[in-house]
């Protein structure tokens, strides 16, 4: 305390009871509240608090912090015995800037699904993905037509490349060249073989975004769609590829739920003719592309509802966090070595740190809070009053906080927001509820509950 011009300022008001001193820019925090304030030797108390010096605070706050409690516990921990100007504020700076916890803490963010144009005729955008490796070591390839969503499977021993450029070279012979083949990141698409390979034919190779099926999100509805049918064909029948065929006869004449018309209908412009009996001169339809639009939209917008998605507020230049795969249970939700963002394409996010560059879906990152440089000491011409920038940040409550049930008779109540302390209500002082507009109504027992007369 006693390098501290503010708290020494202070003693000296309290102790000569002079009004000059509480007009001094430098007490105007502790205007408010000096009927709390008190002079215990060489420390000043606010009831039972220690006021705690400017250059002392923030070793307080990491002392109090020790363990990685919660904000609101921290708050409460360190108002049980301690108190200084603006305490709310420091504790919830020093918390967010807490490194481990940022990278144990989880952050919740998705963006909305966005609703794309699809093709503009069949076989213009193929999906493709593997389902497996199955008990017999064997994989299924298959492919959804973006426009009819019709799907193609075919049984592959392995997912290398000799093993897909047969299935691929009769699919394009059948159909014709697509214009584009979507996957993931896996190595059985990731390969310079296959790159080559659709390199060679003009077929544009789009990669999702690595670790985001979502992205893919057709083909992996379908693969889940497929892998139920396949195992109850194992439960069912000795031979389960010819009940796979049956799914996918099936699969293919049921209307979409985007489309409402099946896939072999948009994909070969004709009714199929499946187990079901059928009218010879049944009227045909025409398939409206809008109508999967539509109907998509619908059902992103409910997604987006249910899911309470967000877009990501990351920039340029961020500092971020970057979510990690769990190797035990002692890994944290989140590395806790901080990215720098290089690139925001959408929700398409590109990081680096150092030599390493990732790309993650926006889901994947959360703001990294660095410590901040210290606070100014005080002298005597700092002037406390806070500036336009200060004001405007104080607005801000990025971690609302809720307030304890109960406190200590000398701890101020924690509040939601950052400012400071008011002044507390002197004690003894009976606060009078104001009475209703409404007349209040003469209660009196009823007639029969008096006491009866007896004549005699």
């Amino acid at each position: 305390m006693k390098d501290d011009f503010q708290l020494q300022l202070l003693k000296k008001a309290l102790l000569e009871d002079d009004s000059l001193f509480w007009k001094k820019r430098e007490l105007q925090t502790f205007k408010q509240i000096k009927q709390e304030l008190t002079v215990y030797g060489n420390i000043i108390l606010k009831g039972s608090q220690i006021v705690i010096p400017s250059k002392l605070q923030k070793n307080i706050i990491r002392l109090a912090h020790k363990g990685h409690q919660g904000l609101v516990k921290t708050k409460q921990l360190v108002r049980t015995k301690v108190w200084f100007p603006n305490i709310n504020k420091m504790v919830e700076e020093v918390v967010k800037s807490c490194t481990a916890c940022q990278a144990v803490t989880p952050y919740n963010q998705r963006n909305p699904i966005q609703t794309y144009p699809t093709s503009t005729h069949p076989l213009e955008c193929l999906d493709v993905d593997y389902a497996g490796p199955f008990p017999d070591g064997k994989y299924y390839f298959i492919m959804v037509d973006d426009f009819s969503k019709f799907p193609f499977v075919k049984k592959v021993p392995s997912t290398n490349f000799k093993q897909l450029k047969p299935v691929l070279d009769e699919t394009f012979a059948l159909f014709g060249l697509p214009k584009e083949l979507k996957s993931d990141n896996g190595p059985p698409f990731n390969g310079y073989e296959l790159k080559e390979y659709l390199s060679s034919l003009n077929i544009k190779h789009h990669l999702i975004t690595p670790r985001w099926p979502e992205a893919n999100g057709r083909t992996e509805r379908f693969v889940k769609t497929f892998k139920k049918a396949l195992l109850c064909a194992t439960i069912n029948s000795n031979n389960p590829d010819a009940e796979i065929q049956e799914f996918l006869i099936n699969y293919r004449s049921t209307p979409h739920s985007t489309t409402n018309c099946p896939p072999y209908q948009i994909m070969f412009n004709r009714e199929i003719n499946n187990f079901l009996p059928t009218l010879k001169n049944k009227t045909f339809h025409e398939y409206n592309p809008q109508t999967d639009i539509d109907n998509r939209r619908k059902q992103n917008e409910r997604a987006n509802r249910k899911r309470r998605t967000f877009e990501h507020r990351l920039q340029l230049g961020q500092k971020v966090l970057c979510k990690q795969q769990k190797k035990n249970s002692l890994t944290p939700l989140f590395d806790p070595d901080p990215y720098t963002i290089t690139r925001i394409t959408g929700s398409q996010i590109e990081a680096r740190r150092r030599e390493k560059v990732i790309v993650r879906n926006s889901s994947f990152f959360k703001p990294h809070h660095s410590a901040q440089s210290p606070r100014p000491e005080y002298h005597p011409s700092t002037s406390l009053a806070p500036s336009r920038s200060s004001q405007s940040e104080q607005t801000r409550a990025p971690f609302p906080t809720t307030p304890p049930r109960s406190t200590a008779p000398a701890t101020a109540p924690l509040r939601q927001d950052n400012t400071e302390d008011k002044v507390n209500s002197p004690p003894n002082q009976r606060v009078e509820t104001p009475t209703g507009r409404r007349p209040q109504r003469d209660r009196k027992p009823p007639s029969k509950l008096r006491d009866y007369l007896v004549e005699l």
